[in-house]
């Protein structure tokens, strides 16, 4: 018998993990905030409901699909739910301009058929020509029926369908998402997160914590990547101002409380919110062991990199633990 296909996306990987007996019933998302707990087959089973419901909207293959929605298991759900229709994830542009750049970044010719973010009311002008449903989170009951008229639609009615989308998602197309300035094809999102299960020696114990945005190559593949394919968790703390530097001191604060209550492991970071951190009582009693805060641009690992860049450095370190430097390597 030959051996299997390896996965060619992170929404395929999971499924494998979904359909085995050793790794079925396995923590694979933890969302605090929300109080939601998801083991593989739970989460799999969400993902290809919302894949169904997708489907009915009109999200097809080679279609972008934008979303600024903030770091919660919907999130993480609809990445992998595109990922089985073969559509293409991307950051709400913000204006005409951005617009146009995801465009041409994905090809030229593939169309937004659908926005999601946390209010009814969270599409930009540049995208409100278009008769396309845009998809909330806050469901605000007296507006329902408004909202329901006009093509705005609630997340959870999305997510309560009994139907699950069966097909194969190793049948994808070759784009999984375009971030701000850059196109990321499966192909890049799976080397950049086996690269750091491998450099992270990740195991299925590990609890991976994502501090920065699912909407990037490295919290969508880096940080949660690392961990579907390393068999781990994924922790997602309720940060505030994901896009942007937000306020990087609520930022450290949530990712310390849940590195204190969750038994985190590993920590995905920004510059930052390490810097914040450094002004946390860091707990008593961790299981932090390693880490990867990036630096700057690029998506290398700078192995001779021990602190911050600039005049200000400090240590790539926090409650005892160090952190790799991730940006890009000098030629």
């Amino acid at each position: 018998m030959s051996p299997a296909a390896p996965a060619r996306s992170f929404a395929a990987y999971l499924c494998k993990r979904a359909s085995s007996s050793v790794s079925r019933h396995a923590l694979a998302l933890s969302c605090p905030s929300q109080s939601v707990q998801f083991d593989c087959g739970e989460l799999d089973v969400r993902i290809r409901r919302l894949a169904f419901s997708l489907s009915s909207l009109g999200i097809q293959p080679f279609t972008l699909v934008a979303s600024a929605l903030p770091n919660t298991s919907e999130s993480l759900i609809l990445a992998y739910a595109l990922q089985h229709i073969g559509a293409v994830l991307t950051s709400m542009p913000a204006d005409v301009n951005a617009r146009d750049k995801i465009i041409n970044k994905a090809g030229g010719n593939m169309p937004f058929v659908a926005t999601f973010a946390s209010s009814a009311t969270g599409r930009p002008e540049c995208l409100n020509h278009l008769d396309i449903p845009h998809v909330y989170l806050n469901n605000d009951e007296e507006s329902k029926e408004e909202n329901d008229a006009s093509g705005i639609v609630d997340m959870a009615q999305l997510l309560s369908v009994t139907n699950l989308r069966k097909d194969d998602p190793n049948a994808t197309q070759q784009l999984m998402g375009v971030f701000g300035s850059a196109a990321v094809t499966h192909e890049q999102a799976m080397r950049l997160a086996q690269e750091a299960a491998q450099k992270l020696e990740t195991k299925p114990n590990d609890k991976v914590c994502c501090s920065v945005t699912l909407l990037h190559a490295f919290g969508a593949a880096s940080a949660v990547g690392s961990a579907v394919v390393g068999d781990a968790a994924v922790i997602l703390p309720e940060v505030g101002g994901i896009r942007g530097c937000g306020s990087p001191s609520q930022r450290a604060q949530v990712t310390a409380d849940v590195i204190a209550t969750e038994g985190v492991t590993q920590l995905f970071g920004d510059t930052h919110t390490l810097r914040a951190l450094q002004d946390v009582e860091a707990p008593a009693s961790h299981h932090l062991r390693t880490g990867v805060i990036k630096i700057g641009s690029g998506s290398d690992f700078l192995d001779d990199v021990r602190e911050t860049p600039g005049d200000d450095a400090i240590p790539l370190s926090w409650a005892g633990t160090s952190f790799h430097a991730m940006g890009k390597r000098s030629s």
